[in-house]
């Protein structure tokens, strides 16, 4: 009994924490609960960074009692008077009530999820992406981008570049009379990176996981020309004197001025375009008679290179399933465990081993969020499921557990 109630006195220190009024015993204990096991700083960072709980605490705040008061008295069938006295007694105190209720409750399942009785994930650690990447310039040196706040401004050939707030900003110098000459640069993100970068022209384009971006500097001739390996989300500044093109290696995409989302890693089976807004045409590179092969594309559908067949194919498509990394979120549409552990791996940095061949194909739908604990994400898929999961190192264990 003792054990299930550490989760709501916890809880309860937490709460008060939040609203700033914590005595020092109360941080002391806190801090040894925190010191006590991984998971529990976990839980910790997680709670605070939930807005969930600071909303409930702004909602009550800014609660109109007089407006709750005639909601709910039309609502219990009880004399006035006593609706009145019980219900002015107890509005003060119901919005701690419930957000104490939430966050014990929290505390609670997640005790139960990590107790190593009852443990479906053994833990290791294993930490979301970050904003940080590689760029290289035209003369072929590399400088790491991280997460920093700080302007940092970067000499090139012909323009300036501005990283600031996990953003690359490519600024034209004084133009000068003599021609110009074409540098390319590129920026390159690792196993758990992202970054940022708007082009010469205005055009912005973010870049996932494992993802590699070709451009020059500065735009010149008839097409802006740019190359992408990887993932990325396009808002392509709007000329029609220069259409915008993106080369995959197999697929290329020519745009106007419009947002799209392209996937083209080499250990998917598929490059997939995702129009958001405006028209795209989409052809096969190298094709004799590309005109012939080209397919556009109207917003909420895709182009998808299926590179077995190489052919292209057209079909409509729920975009937010494919921008939702955009918004720190995977949404899973009926995907089997293999693709959501690749596409995982590339964001939290690890590989999956799995013991039973079985298991790949298991089919999966829901919604995570892009910076949550692995763990948590690994106990959601191992309860609705026969799997278990091991972290060692970098390397999460997928194992079919017994019915």
């Amino acid at each position: 009994m003792e054990k299930l109630k550490i989760p709501f006195e916890i809880a309860d220190i937490l709460f008060r924490q939040l609203k700033h009024d914590l005595n020092r015993e109360e941080e002391i204990r806190l801090q040894n609960w925190l010191e006590k096991d991984p998971s529990n700083s976990s839980l910790y960072h997680r709670i605070k960074e939930e807005g969930y709980i600071r909303k409930k605490l702004k909602r009550y705040e800014d609660y109109d009692k007089k407006t709750a008061w005639l909601n709910i008295i039309r609502q219990i069938d009880q004399p006035v008077s006593t609706r009145r006295m019980v219900l002015r007694k107890l509005i003060p105190y119901a919005a701690a009530i419930l957000i104490l209720a939430a966050i014990g409750g929290y505390l609670f399942f997640n005790h139960l999820l990590f107790d190593t009785k009852n443990q479906v994930v053994k833990t290791g650690i294993i930490v979301p992406g970050t904003q940080k990447a590689i760029l290289t310039l035209g003369n072929g040196e590399k400088i790491a981008l991280n997460n920093t706040m700080e302007e940092v401004v970067i000499p090139e050939q012909q323009v300036d570049i501005v990283d600031a707030n996990n953003t690359l900003t490519y600024l034209e110098k004084e133009p000068e009379k003599k021609e110009k000459t074409i540098v390319y640069n590129t920026l390159e993100t690792p196993r758990g990176g992202e970054y940022h970068v708007v082009l010469s022209d205005g055009t912005r384009i973010w870049l996932n996981a494992v993802s590699k971006l070709r451009y020059p500097t500065e735009f010149s001739g008839d097409v802006r020309y740019v190359e992408i390996e990887g993932e990325a989300y396009f808002e392509v500044a709007e000329n029609r004197r220069k259409p915008f093109i993106v080369n995959t290696g197999k697929m290329e995409i020519v745009v106007l001025g419009t947002s799209f989302n392209v996937m083209a890693y080499c250990d998917e089976e598929n490059i997939e375009t995702t129009l958001i807004e405006g028209s795209v045409k989409v052809n096969i590179v190298n094709e004799v008679n590309s005109d012939l092969n080209a397919i556009e594309i109207t917003p909420g559908q895709q182009a998808v290179f299926v590179k077995e067949q190489n052919i292209l194919e057209q079909k409509k498509v729920n975009t937010e399933v494919f921008t939702a990394w955009m918004d720190g979120k995977f949404i899973i549409d009926h995907e089997s465990l293999e693709g959501l552990m690749r596409r995982l791996g590339r964001w939290y940095d690890f590989e999956t081993e799995y013991t039973d061949p079985e298991i790949r194909n298991y089919h999966f739908s829901g919604t995570i969020k892009r910076y949550d604990n692995i763990s948590s994400i690994l106990e959601m898929i191992a309860l609705t499921t026969h799997i278990s999961f091991e972290i060692k190192n970098n390397t999460v264990i997928a194992t079919k557990k017994d019915k």
